[in-house]
């Protein structure tokens, strides 16, 4: 195990002890008389005890953290231990012991008293952590003298990684709610409406004659074809606002608990992740793939300077995560998204206040006070 020392020497408080020892002997040379000879021998063996810790060999201990477990869900605590083994049984009047995390602005530093035990085990607890990545890169040990004066330092690296996953709830797949006569009418769309141009390239040999795209054909003075994306098996897109920093926590949970509900239960759809990216994610089922979901909104953070952009032509049922009705999100919806397409709203929100709404004919607005599910509340269906 790689070990990483923080230089400090112990040369001025060695130093620091013999001075004080010399002048409290020298004192009582001089000065003769019970007093002046018991207030040498009662600083004696402090000032010996700190000459020893000035060069006590800490390089040699072992050091190492005990996490049973390594994924947690946000707001959970945190425990695990940290070992400390070293060779000798020469006393030690305490010890502070800091676990490095940069991520994190916690305290994570104990202060134990371990004496003569060669084997030390200190445990450690992180309340309620954050949605997040966190490394632990390091574990810093601490020891000083009796009085204070020695101190010494050694920093063991020891890395961790700790992921922190979003709150989750159950959460049903939108078209699950849907009734016979909506499921019908949307798999019939879908099927006239299989394909979803994502870009455009050169014309090849066997390319439609409606594939291809006159308007960059006129511009680049070469024939040029559309890029399509098979949709004929995904029923349903998910949009996730990634740009909206209001609520983004509460929305999060909100999403990953949604993918996790279709992937359980073998729902065709696709993700997009608005704001980042506006190509379609096809949702694979597996535990394989919902660790992969799950540590993707581990680490997802709001899009500085972003904007939430979706592909055109979506004639599928569409159901869109966000936490305010802006003007911004209704009109990229309603510009991108087939008229006769079902769209789903989502305003996720840690209050329900009902903010930004807007009566939008042939869209189902619900809105959601998270995590609590049993505050759904459905505000218009049409």
């Amino acid at each position: 195990m790689a070990k990483l020392s923080v230089k400090r020497q112990p040369v001025i408080s060695f130093l620091l002890l013999v001075v004080l020892l010399v002048a409290t002997f020298a004192y009582a040379m001089f000065q003769g008389g019970f007093v002046s000879w018991f207030l040498f021998y009662s600083f004696l063996p402090f000032g010996l005890y700190g000459i020893v810790i000035a060069f006590y060999p800490m390089k040699s201990w072992q050091v190492e953290r005990v996490m049973t477990r390594t994924q947690y869900e946000a707001k959970e605590s945190v425990y695990y231990k940290v070992h400390i083994k070293r060779n000798s049984f020469f006393p030690l009047y305490n010890l502070s012991v800091e676990d490095i995390c940069k991520e994190a602005d916690l305290s994570l530093r104990k202060v134990v008293y371990p004496l003569w035990k060669k084997d030390i085990v200190i445990e450690f607890e992180i309340p309620s952590l954050e949605r997040g990545e966190y490394n632990l890169t390091g574990i810093s040990i601490e020891m000083s003298d009796l009085l204070g004066i020695v101190h010494r330092q050694q920093v063991f690296v020891t890395r961790n990684q700790l992921i922190m996953y979003p709150h989750l709830i159950q959460v049903k797949p939108t078209s699950s709610q849907w009734s016979e006569g909506e499921k019908h009418f949307y798999k019939r769309s879908i099927a006239e409406n299989t394909m979803l141009a994502t870009g455009v390239r050169e014309y090849e040999q066997g390319d439609r004659l409606s594939t291809i795209d006159w308007k960059a054909t006129a511009r680049k003075g070469t024939l040029i074809s559309k890029e399509f994306e098979k949709m004929s098996d995904l029923e349903e897109v998910l949009i996730f606002d990634g740009v909206d920093p209001t609520d983004f926590e509460e929305r999060t949970g909100f999403m990953a608990s949604m993918i996790l509900s279709y992937l359980n239960q073998h729902k065709p759809a696709s993700f997009i992740h608005g704001g980042s990216s506006s190509r379609l994610k096809e949702l694979h089922g597996g535990a394989q793939h919902e660790r992969g979901w799950l540590a993707y909104f581990a680490r997802v953070q709001p899009i500085r300077n972003g904007k939430l952009t979706i592909p055109k032509g979506l004639s599928h049922a569409v159901t869109v995560i966000s936490s305010s009705m802006t003007s911004e999100l209704i009109q990229e919806v309603q510009a991108k998204v087939s008229p006769q397409t079902k769209v789903t709203l989502f305003i996720i929100q840690s209050k329900q206040d009902g903010r930004g709404y807007v009566n939008i004919p042939r869209w189902d607005v619900h809105f959601i006070q998270f995590p609590n599910p049993r505050s759904v509340r459905e505000v218009k269906k049409q």
